[in-house]
């Protein structure tokens, strides 16, 4: 001990090195898709709010309450103006997008614990393990995976849901201004252009 020490005295500047892990490397792209897509995720909450908040379905008591900082305040004010905004929209939008908001609340304590956790470095093969808020969490990979997968559903339902409310009315409106349904024009323009090769 005494050797190390005066060796480490004798040094110019600190000593590098490499911090050696157990963890697998799937789990480790399991925990990098939950913390990347989860910063996408906070972002189009944000989003979805300002657009619903504008819907005129919104009572203004609701609508003009001030913004929420916390993630699970944010998450339950869009079920409670959505509750509203999409009570008379296409069936079943209300109770797609409230199961889009349960699954994300069930995915949000396993990426708090990756994201602000201390991870056992050596951990038993198969086990991601980590100590967040007091306790010690087990993760297996499968399950990382697939919280990865449900995250990205969520953030694609998202991105997703507001052309899908409007679709009907969008197809109104090419039925009228074309006279004929947009799968019409898609079934009649690959016949179209055999007919000018043809000719």
């Amino acid at each position: 001990m005494e050797e190390r020490i005066a060796w480490l005295a004798e040094l110019p500047k600190p000593m590098g090195g490499v911090l050696h892990h157990t963890l697998n490397d799937n789990a480790l792209i399991s925990i990098g898709k939950i913390v990347s897509l989860w910063s996408m995720l906070d972002r189009q909450v944000d989003s979805q709010i300002g657009w619903f908040r504008a819907s005129n379905a919104v009572p203004k008591d609701i609508s003009d309450e001030p913004p929420r900082k916390e993630f699970n305040q944010r998450l339950n004010y869009l079920k409670k103006i959505t509750e509203h905004a999409l009570k008379n929209e296409r069936p079943n939008a209300l109770i797609s997008y409230h199961r889009n908001i349960g699954k994300i609340a069930n995915c949000k304590a396993t990426r708090d614990a990756l994201t602000h956790g201390s991870y056992n470095l050596q951990p038993a093969p198969g086990d991601i393990e980590v100590f967040y808020k007091q306790r010690t969490i087990h993760f297996s990979e499968v399950k990382l995976a697939k919280c990865a997968v449900q995250i990205s559903e969520c953030a694609g339902f998202f991105m997703n849901f507001d052309f899908w409310l409007q679709a009907p009315a969008l197809q109104a409106s090419l039925e009228k201004s074309h006279g004929r349904s947009p799968l019409e024009c898609i079934v009649l323009t690959p016949n179209m252009h055999d007919n000018q090769q043809q000719s």
